[in-house]
């Protein structure tokens, strides 16, 4: 017989007087190896193949004439079997020609395939077209005539109702009940309101192979045993305490949690749920304050409050509006949702992990309370954002704010934030409020951070950071002031670098009043750098600065590295009233003006680049005075008139020698002599502490008074007097 049969294995077979069969077969297997080469014996045998057709023929009959819904499905199955009832009739016409005992042999091995053939097609699976009750000792004996038992017998498919109540059986009953159970592989109910599988039962019912209901199931009195259910199509409903446990489906239509109250676990992981409802609630409206763990896989809903659960879980892939409370929970995860058209709330503890890493569109976020929240994919939100987490929040997708946000958190992850437009941003509990990508045109508040970091802060934007000892403007284009000590009353460092951009910047930078600020790093394109003040001890300055403003009596300690901005006025140097020692500007090129005075501990001077210069119409100014410059002075002598025996000594000029004045003049000269005519050059450089020589005895002082105790120096025309600031007084300077 060919295997094709056994393709029919899934189809549905009538069990209806057929018990039998397999006993025929080993009966007539057995008479056809004991047969004798008599025609007694052959008779014997052509007689048991004929009752053998009978059977055959009686399972048929009962599959065609079975419910109309499985027609095409009982019809082939018929056909198989007619199949097999025109192979036996065929051994039977065979046993006619036997001449020999060999020739019972091919017969013999034929009726073996059949036999398999047809045990394989009852074994795989039954049909049973009517209702199955069981809840009493009589209907359990008669369910017991329809579905057999035994490890040999097969799974079945009930083509109506499954009804267990095990309130009326014994304790012997139930163990029966069980074993009936456990044969149920199918259910498919008859979708007229009942439940397809209703069972009620104070202990679990095992229904070891069942794996679908084509139709509601209701669970009463306590869970049930379904390890290999998969399937519901339709409603499932409890009624009982203890875990609501159902992560081996795969999918169902609504769950009904009736005893919500005393459920103490859900558990329905990775299965695809339409609807969830508990107690009398509408769907989606969930109350388990009794579950320790809570996962709703796909289920959608609006609210829940399960305030004894330690992990919820749940996978809906969309929400309109989201209610949790779970103040016992140290996780909440919902990672398949990627929009939220509604608000979400959630309230957790102060040790709550909350992650809702797929959601990328929102409307609100309240989050009451937690340990951290998690919203890393989360791209726009177009309400408010109000977020409670004691150590961290992770926003790290956001761009924009179009709303006020207030994010709490030790660590704050903003690292896509671009624009709080239409929303001020809060940060009251970060360590440090690393924006970096942030233009802040709105106002930002970060109360303990001690870091902070924006991109820019425009102008009317108030930027709040109390415990601040770090500042960074990474470019910054409008015009940035710190004028009043209580701005950042802890700032220590300020970090500020303009913006590049196209054309020549008009941005100021200016710190008048900041006594905690030690440092200032200024770079990039800035139009005027101010720094005054008590406070700031330290400025270092580096890319493009035109005009430069130091007025600050605490500064000791200036490096600078700037150029000039091009298509902008030449660069300009104010250094006024510091405590330097030193200057180094030779980094400094196309400097037109230098006005360094009042610092009196100023000993060292180095000038600016006399390589690159100032365009020709660039006036050129240095004045220099009341710092602590040194020289050495040698006084001139006037000329010696010839005799007749000693030749005329021409005159000899004063040399003043001091590096950091020739450096300063270095500068200048080259300036001054790149400059057009008629181009304003001026140069005033007062010399403190000189050393110098008179006739009478050694004195020190200023250079006027070298100049005084020089008698030539007095006398000669033009003489030489207070400043340097004429043509032969500079010519006077050098640096050895």
């Amino acid at each position: 017989m060919k295997k094709g049969l056994l393709s029919l294995l899934a189809l549905a077979l009538t069990v209806v007087g057929c018990q039998n069969y397999d006993d025929q077969f080993d009966e007539l297997t057995s008479q056809i190896t004991s047969l004798q080469s008599t025609v007694d014996g052959l008779t014997g045998v052509t007689q048991s193949i004929a009752t053998l057709q009978s059977t055959v023929a009686a399972i048929s009959s009962a599959i065609t004439s079975g419910n109309a819904a499985n027609a095409a499905a009982n019809q082939a199955t018929a056909a198989s079997l007619a199949t097999v009832s025109q192979t036996l009739a065929d051994l039977q016409a065979s046993l006619g020609n036997v001449a020999q005992a060999g020739d019972l042999d091919a017969i013999s091995s034929t009726l073996a395939e059949v036999q398999a053939d047809v045990r394989e097609l009852l074994e795989a699976n039954a049909v049973i077209n009517q209702d199955i009750t069981i809840n009493n000792a009589a209907t359990l004996e008669y369910v017991e005539t329809l579905i057999a038992t035994g490890d040999d017998d097969p799974n079945v498919i009930v083509n109506g109702k499954v009804t267990i109540d095990t309130d009326a059986l014994t304790a012997d009953e139930k163990t029966r009940a069980n074993a009936v159970a456990a044969k149920l592989a199918t259910i498919l109910g008859d979708g007229a309101g009942d439940a397809g599988l209703d069972v009620d039962s104070d202990a679990a019912v095992t229904f070891t192979n069942l794996a679908f209901v084509d139709d509601d199931v209701t669970f009463d009195g306590s869970a049930q045993d379904i390890p290999a259910l998969r399937t519901i199509s339709g409603e499932l409903t409890t009624n009982y305490a203890g875990p609501q446990n159902f992560q081996d489906l795969t999918s169902v239509g609504t769950l009904t949690i009736t005893n919500n109250a005393s459920a103490t676990s859900v558990n329905l992981s990775g299965v695809d749920v339409d609807a969830i409802i508990t107690g009398t609630a509408a769907a989606g409206i969930l109350t388990l304050n009794n579950a320790g763990s809570i996962d709703l896989g796909t289920a959608p809903f609006t609210q829940l409050t399960a305030n004894a659960a330690t992990s919820v879980n749940a996978d809906m892939d969309a929400i309109t509006t989201l209610t949790v409370t779970a103040t016992a929970a140290t996780a909440i995860d919902f990672n398949s949702a990627e929009s939220a058209t509604g608000d979400i709330s959630i309230t957790g503890t102060s040790t709550t992990i909350i992650h809702m890493d797929a959601l990328e569109q929102a409307a609100a976020i309240t989050v009451s309370d937690s340990g951290q929240s998690h919203f890393g994919a989360l791209e726009s939100a177009s309400g408010v954002i109000d977020v409670t987490a004691d150590s961290a929040s992770d926003f790290s997708s956001l761009e924009d704010l179009a709303a006020a946000a207030t994010i709490g958190g030790a660590s704050v992850n903003l690292s896509a934030l671009a624009a709080n437009t239409t929303g001020t941003l809060e940060l009251p509990d970060a360590t440090t409020a690393n924006l970096t990508l942030l233009v802040a045109s709105n106002n930002v508040t970060a109360t303990d951070a001690t870091e902070v970091t924006l991109v820019e802060i425009e102008t009317g934007v108030d930027l709040s950071a109390p415990a601040a000892t770090s500042l960074t403007l990474s470019a910054q284009e409008d015009n940035f002031t710190i004028a009043a000590a209580t701005e950042f009353p802890s700032l220590a460092t300020l970090n500020v670098t303009g913006k590049d951009v196209t054309g020549v910047t008009g941005f100021e930078l200016s710190v008048t009043a900041l006594t905690t600020l030690t440092t200032v790093n200024a770079g990039g394109e800035i139009g005027t750098l101010t720094v005054s003040g008590t406070g700031p001890e330290t400025v270092v300055t580096s890319g493009n600065i035109t005009d430069l403003i130091l007025t600050g009596s605490s500064i000791d300690d200036l490096t600078l590295g700037h150029t000039f901005i091009s298509g902008d006025t030449a660069v300009t140097m104010e250094i006024i009233n510091t405590d330097l020692v030193s200057i180094d500007m030779s980094n400094v090129t196309k400097v037109k003006r230098l006005t360094v005075t009042g610092n009196a501990s100023l000993t060292t001077v180095v000038g600016p680049s006399s390589t690159t210069l100032p365009e020709a119409g660039a006036t050129i100014s240095a004045t220099f005075s009341g710092n602590d410059l040194a020289a050495a002075y040698t006084a001139g002598s006037s000329p010696t008139a010839a005799t007749e025996t000693t030749p005329a000594v021409a005159a000899v000029e004063p040399v003043i020698t001091s590096a950091s004045v020739a450096s300063i003049l270095g500068w200048w000269n080259a300036a001054a002599a790149n400059a057009d005519s008629g181009v304003s050059t001026e140069v005033s450089i007062d010399i403190e502490n000189v050393e110098f020589d008179s006739t009478s005895a050694g004195a020190d002082g200023d250079i006027n008074a070298a100049f005084a105790d020089d008698d030539y120096a007095s006398e000669t025309s033009p003489a030489y007097a207070g400043v340097i600031n004429a043509a032969h007084e500079v010519a006077a300077c050098t640096a050895e």
